[in-house]
C-alpha cells in the first residue's frame, strides 16, 4: 500500500473516530472549527458557507479556505499570526508562556506551515523566516537613474511610474508621496529594478537610510532594522503593524548564515535561531537546552524521563554524587535525569550566548561545560560529541533515530526529526492548540495516535495537522 492510500485510510478512521462530536448543530461546528483554526469568530455570511460545505463532506476543503482566506473566508492571517503563533511560542522564551512577542523562531515556524514544509526537518535545517524588505543604510535620495541605490521620485498628482520622465528631490513640506526605484528583495541576486510610490516623506525616508531601517515594499513601511542576529526588533515590529504573515510577499524564508552565524557548522534549525539561544544558552550548562527539546518537543517533563538504570559514565563533574552527605539521593534520584541528560548535552559544547546572541566557537568548548568541579572524576567534555544512552530501558519507547551518537547539534537534531515521540507529541500540542484542552480522555488519546500517524504518512504537513485536528474537533 502506498503512502497515499494509507493517509487516506488513516484520515478515513480519524473521521469515524471524532463521530461521537459530529452530532452538534452544522451551524455550531461551523462556528467552532473557524475560531479553532483562527482564534475568532465567523462573520453570519461565512459561519452558514462552512456549515453548507460540512454538511456536504467537505469540511477539509472548508477549513483550509478558512485558512487561506479564500472562497469566501478572510480570516485576516489569523491562522498564523494568533494559532500558530501560540502553538510555537512557548519553545521561544524561557518562562515557557504564549504570552511572548514574535520572535525569529514562532516566525519560521509559521513559515514552515505556510509554505508547508516537511516539519520534522525543522530541527536541524537553514532556515529562518524574515521580514521580506530591503535596508535602507546609506541609500541618499538621488536624481540619478544609473544607481542602484533605492530612489525616491516626486509625485504630486501622477499615479503610474511610467510617467514621470526623470528623478527630482521633495521640493516641499507639502509634498508626501514618492517614487522609489529598488532591488526586488524576493530576488537579491537581480540587476532588475522596481518602482513603486511611497507615502513617505522625504524626511522620513531619509531617516530611515540614516538609522538603517528595513523598508518593506509590499506594505510601504519600514521597521527600525533587518539585524536579527543580536535583536528581535524586526519581528517585534512587524506584530505591532500587524502585518499579514500569511502573505509570502511579507515574511520570507532566508539562510541563517551570515544572518544568525558566521560558522555554517552552528546552523541547526530553530535551535539555532536567536530565540531559541535567549532562551537556553544563556548562562547556565546548555542543559536547559535539552530540557527545553524534552518539554516542547517531545512533550515530557524531566521526571518523566528519570530512569536510574541508565549508564552513567558521561555524567558531568559539576553534579554532586553525595548531596546532603549521601550518595543515596545521587543514586535514587539525580542520576536518572543526568545519565540521560548528560550525553546529550556535548552536542551544545561550543554554543555560548553571552551578550544578546549567540556565539558559536568550533572546536572551542564553552567555559561553562566544565566549570564546578564537584566531582573532579565526572565526565569533561572535550568536544561536541554526544550520545544517545536510551535506547534500551524505559525511554525506549521513544522510538528513537537510528544514529545513536555523532558530533554537533545538527546531527543530534537529525536524530530528534526521526524520533517517533517528537511526532506524538506535534499530534498532541496541536490537539491542545485547536481544541483548548489537553487529550485526557481513552477516546481522545486514541484519535490524537491517529493524527501522529496520519500527520506522518502525509510527509509531516503541519498544516494539514491542524486542520484534521480541528474537523476532528470542531463538534465538541
Amino acid at each position: 500500500m502506498n503512502d497515499n492510500k494509507r493517509a487516506i485510510l488513516l484520515f478515513t478512521f480519524l473521521l469515524s473516530a471524532s463521530a461521537p462530536y459530529a452530532h452538534a448543530d452544522s451551524l455550531d461546528q461551523a462556528r467552532k472549527l473557524y475560531l479553532s483554526l483562527t482564534g475568532t469568530t465567523p462573520s453570519a455570511v461565512e459561519q452558514n458557507l462552512i456549515a453548507q460545505k460540512i454538511v456536504a463532506g467537505q469540511s477539509f476543503e472548508v477549513a483550509k479556505d478558512i485558512v487561506e482566506s479564500k472562497n469566501g473566508m478572510d480570516s485576516r492571517g489569523n491562522f498564523y499570526k494568533v494559532t500558530v503563533k501560540n502553538f510555537a511560542t512557548p519553545w521561544s522564551n524561557v518562562d515557557y508562556t504564549k504570552m511572548y512577542p514574535l520572535t525569529d523562531l514562532t516566525a519560521t515556524v509559521i513559515g514552515w506551515v505556510r509554505d508547508e514544509k516537511q516539519f520534522n526537518q525543522i530541527l536541524y535545517s537553514d532556515s529562518v523566516y524574515t521580514a521580506n524588505g530591503i535596508s535602507m543604510a546609506g541609500n541618499a535620495v538621488s536624481t540619478s537613474l544609473t544607481t542602484a541605490s533605492p530612489l525616491l521620485y516626486t509625485a504630486t498628482t501622477t499615479t503610474d511610474c511610467a510617467t514621470i520622465p526623470k528623478c527630482t528631490t521633495c521640493s516641499t513640506p507639502s509634498v508626501i508621496k514618492g517614487r522609489i526605484l529598488f532591488i526586488d528583495p524576493s530576488t537579491p541576486n537581480s540587476t532588475s529594478k522596481l518602482c513603486r510610490f511611497t507615502s513617505m516623506a522625504e524626511a522620513d525616508f531619509r531617516a530611515g537610510m540614516a538609522s538603517n531601517n528595513f523598508y518593506m515594499p509590499l506594505s510601504d513601511t519600514r521597521i527600525s532594522t533587518g539585524i536579527i542576529k543580536s535583536t528581535n526588533a524586526m519581528y517585534e515590529e512587524m506584530e505591532s503593524q500587524n502585518l499579514n504573515l500569511a502573505d509570502p510577499k511579507v515574511l520570507v524564508e532566508k539562510s541563517q548564515a551570515v544572518r544568525l552565524h558566521q560558522d555554517p557548522h552552528a546552523i541547526s534549525g530553530i535551535m539555532t535561531t536567536r530565540a531559541w539561544g535567549n532562551a537556553n544558552y544563556t548562562a547556565g550548562t546548555n542543559r536547559r537546552s535539552f530540557q527545553s527539546t524534552m518539554k516542547h518537543l517531545f512533550c515530557k517533563d524531566m521526571m518523566d524521563i528519570n530512569d536510574t538504570n541508565t549508564p552513567d559514565f558521561r555524567v558531568a563533574r559539576d553534579v554532586d554524587r553525595n548531596p546532603g552527605g549521601t550518595s543515596t539521593t545521587f543514586k535514587a534520584l539525580c542520576v536518572g535525569c543526568h545519565a540521560v541528560m548528560d550525553p546529550q548535552r556535548g552536542a551544545y559544547a561550543y554554543y555560548d550566548f553571552p551578550s544578546g546572541a549567540i556565539e558559536y566557537n568550533q572546536g572551542q568548548v564553552a567555559t561553562k561545560m566544565n566549570h564546578n568541579a564537584i566531582y573532579p572524576n565526572g565526565f569533561i567534555t572535550q568536544d561536541d560529541s554526544w550520545m544517545n544512552l536510551s535506547n534500551q530501558g524505559q525511554n525506549s519507547t521513544f522510538g528513537w533515530g537510528t544514529q545513536e551518537s555523532g558530533n554537533g547539534l545538527t546531527s543530534l537534531a537529525q536524530m530528534y526529526s526521526e524520533t517517533k515521540e517528537f511526532h506524538r507529541c506535534m499530534a498532541k500540542t496541536v490537539f491542545k492548540t485547536v481544541c483548548f484542552k489537553d487529550a485526557t480522555t481513552t477516546e481522545e488519546k486514541n484519535l490524537v495516535k491517529v493524527l501522529s500517524l496520519s500527520y506522518e504518512e502525509d510527509n509531516f504537513n503541519m498544516k494539514n495537522l491542524f486542520l484534521r485536528t480541528s474537523i476532528a474537533c470542531m463538534g465538541k
